[in-house]
């Protein structure tokens, strides 16, 4: 079989650093002065502690790996923080932090309720139950996730429900403690049970969707150009 020329090419680790940078100095213009900083600080600590133990060059070379590590991590730890910043308010924001948790949890990437105002409701299946996530305004989503959560519990009376609405108001979940909070949610299913779970929602699904005529809940997706810059 011949392979797929069309297949998009892999991108190289420098470019991704390249990216990352660019994303996160949207957010904080500051980012490459804290990068030399994160570089500068562990290099000088590691040089004079190797001048004063007479190791000066075990010193050096600890000091730019040490370097490296801190200005990677940094990095990292910033582009996080851009992200969310810069997703924050965006339609399908909730979805797209979902699709960056752990392994264990059957997530619908499509928004299983939406109105007109494009007040969405998310859910996914784990350990925990059935957790609902809206994001919108507090009056519409609490009744959007109770409707669900009606539908939900007929398919899977036994099944615990939790509701998580995203955003700023009282009783909301800011978006950067989004996967936190649905990690700390207590087990109640065994592993082999959230599959069959799963399928039981997905046929209710197939039956009857909560959307809001010409409305295609396909389209609800955070643009990920915006991320990386046109």
């Amino acid at each position: 079989m011949a392979k797929d020329d069309t297949a998009a090419p892999k991108r190289s680790f420098f470019a991704n650093i390249k990216d990352a940078f660019t994303l996160t100095k949207r957010s904080y213009p500051w980012v490459g002065w804290a990068l030399a900083g994160a570089f500068v600080i562990p290099l000088l600590v590691a040089v004079l502690v190797g001048w004063l133990t007479s190791h000066l060059v075990l010193g050096i070379l600890f000091g730019i790996s040490l370097g490296l590590l801190a200005t990677t991590a940094t990095l990292s730890r910033l582009m996080n923080r851009a992200m969310y910043k810069q997703l924050d308010g965006h339609a399908g924001a909730a979805g797209a932090i979902m699709r960056q948790i752990r392994r264990g949890w059957d997530i619908e990437e499509q928004p299983v309720a939406m109105n007109r105002n494009q007040d969405l409701v998310y859910r996914l299946v784990g350990r925990p139950g059935i957790v609902l996530v809206s994001e919108g305004a507090p009056a519409q989503v609490e009744r959007m996730l109770a409707d669900e959560a009606k539908k939900v519990s007929r398919v899977a009376p036994k099944v615990e429900v939790h509701q998580i609405q995203v955003g700023h108001a009282k009783g909301q979940v800011p978006l950067d403690q989004l996967l936190r909070t649905i990690n700390k949610l207590k087990k109640t299913l065994r592993k082999e049970e959230v599959p069959v779970v799963t399928n039981r929602l997905r046929s209710l699904q197939a039956k009857s969707m909560n959307m809001p005529r010409g409305i295609d809940p396909s389209k609800v997706k955070f643009n990920r150009r915006a991320l990386r810059g046109k």
